[in-house]
């Protein structure tokens, strides 16, 4: 009656949890039912932003394409028509940091283009291979070089001048593709350091087919550097609305860090408590873009929140109203309880009683374990040695005093048959003291020899015992050992005791 009662005084509390449960799921289903409306123009949002991101980047490669093929159909005016192309693309798209020219190099032309190279930087320049973040070593001999040669506008970062393409590792991959498939290849995003000069921008790499180098086992390739965020700032800004974050991240990079966002100080889709992200991907020349679209509570939810907040008040004023109706009607049933106190009076006399077993129970348990321990300490104090056997006579368990008297050690004798601590000769008598026990329920003491940890013989005396269940069946033996002070052992048949 008193758990009853107990659990009673919390009905109270549960109607109110289940009030405000119910309150708090009737906002989420309207939350979301608003949500839902407002992703319709935000998802008709996210694909203009994608298809304008989508057009610069076809835009640009396209200038670069026409570029390409106009170097490649006058190769003798190839430098005038870089030169020249190369400056109208960079007016028309002022957001690319530069537009670059790859060349072959044979290694017999190695040292004037790398005068070429210092004078068009106005430092010593070298062909260089790239070797880590920041380090870069003079290029080995080899029959030939991809070597950026040219790089537009003049006063650009010149971080890539002189470079070996064959060097860079994380470009082998666009720059394999782009040579053996004739197709322009984007790489990452990465951050180059040369020349003292530190750049992150993804690259494009247009070949020209090798009809510039004249040969077409010596290719040669335009190269598009652009930064992505410079690039889509001014195309998204003005698409993206108050309250909406947009992150951008190549799906081939294997990072969850993205190429920007913008807000350019905005979390990405990690902000707290976020709506779920709308997902574009976007695909150029051979690059897998993934554009995550964010918003906010706020951009979702700012019409209709004053209607939430007075769906949420009704639900916890009338889940308080409630829950004090039910305690007036728990607080009456109890004055009816109360009027079947012989019971409670009954139930608390039971639960004396059932204390009381406890106690005398735990004083028996506490008798119990005295006296095992009291049969442990005697154990530990006698000079001889005592065991169990099972019924084939293997060892379940030794007293430590076999190491005083054997020198054996008590854990390896765990499992093996004590007769193998015997001589031979002494074998078939202790084999005859086990069978006699057991045959006759009683028990034996045997006279014999035992072997110590180095196999020498010392006289024992033995004293065995059977262990019988309910139904006087041998389970096994219990024993004693003791060390004798002669070696004269009873030749006789073991005596029972």
């Amino acid at each position: 009656m008193s758990g009853r009662h107990s659990l009673r005084r919390f009905v109270p509390w549960l109607v109110l949890l289940i009030g405000w449960l119910v309150t708090g799921l009737l906002w989420q289903a309207l939350r979301h039912h608003f949500e839902a409306d407002a992703r319709a123009p935000l998802q008709h949002n996210q694909d203009t932003m994608v298809l304008s991101l989508s057009q610069a980047i076809s835009d640009r490669l396209a200038g670069v394409r026409q570029l390409a093929r106009s170097m490649d159909i006058a190769p003798d005016h190839a430098g005038e028509l870089f030169a020249a192309g190369g400056q109208r693309l960079l007016r028309r798209f002022p957001d690319l940091v530069a537009l670059e020219w790859a060349v072959t190099v044979p290694d017999s032309a190695r040292e004037l283009v790398e005068q070429s190279l210092s004078a068009a930087a106005g430092q010593y320049v070298t062909i260089n291979d790239y070797i880590g973040p920041g380090q870069s070593r003079v290029a080995p001999k080899q029959p030939q070089y991809l070597v950026v040669q040219h790089v537009l506008p003049a006063n650009a970062d010149q971080g890539a001048l002189g470079l070996n393409l064959y060097s860079v590792p994380f470009w082998q991959t666009a720059l394999t593709e782009a040579l053996d498939k004739h197709e322009a290849r984007a790489t990452a995003a990465s951050t180059l350091q040369n020349n003292g000069q530190h750049q992150y921008a993804v690259r494009i790499f247009v070949p020209i087919n090798g009809s510039v180098s004249h040969r077409p086992e010596s290719p040669a390739l335009l190269c598009l550097v652009f930064k992505p965020a410079s690039m889509a700032a001014g195309l998204l800004r003005p698409l993206l609305p108050d309250g909406v974050s947009t992150a951008v991240y190549d799906l081939d990079q294997f990072t969850k860090q993205p190429l920007f966002t913008l807000p350019e100080n905005s979390p990405s889709a990690a902000t707290s408590r976020p709506l779920p992200t709308l997902h574009s991907t976007l695909e150029f020349a051979g690059r897998h873009w993934l554009v995550l679209t964010t918003p906010t509570r706020h951009y979702i939810l700012h019409d209709t929140q004053l209607m939430l907040e007075a769906i949420v008040l009704c639900g916890l004023v009338l889940s308080v109203l409630v829950t004090l109706l039910v305690h007036r009607l728990t607080r009456a049933y109890q004055r009816i309880e109360t009027e079947t106190g012989e019971q409670r009076r009954q139930w608390r006399r039971d639960q004396q009683a059932l204390q009381n077993k406890e106690i005398e129970k735990a004083v028996l348990v506490r008798a119990l374990s005295d006296c095992e321990q009291r049969n442990r300490d005697f154990i530990d104090l006698a000079t001889s040695f005592s065991c169990e056997l099972d019924e084939e006579g293997r060892i379940g368990f030794m007293s430590s005093q076999i190491h005083d008297i054997l020198g054996i050690p008590p854990a390896s004798l765990e499992h093996r048959p004590l007769i193998e601590l015997l001589p031979e000769a002494e074998q078939p008598r202790f084999q005859a003291a086990l069978d006699a026990s057991r045959r006759d329920r009683h028990s034996v003491r045997l006279d014999t020899l035992m072997l110590d940890s180095h196999e020498q013989a010392l006289p024992v005396g033995l004293r065995l015992r059977p262990v019988a269940d309910a139904i006087n069946q041998c389970q096994g033996f219990r024993a004693v050992g003791w060390a004798l002070p002669s070696v004269v052992l009873d030749q006789a048949e073991p005596n029972q005791v």
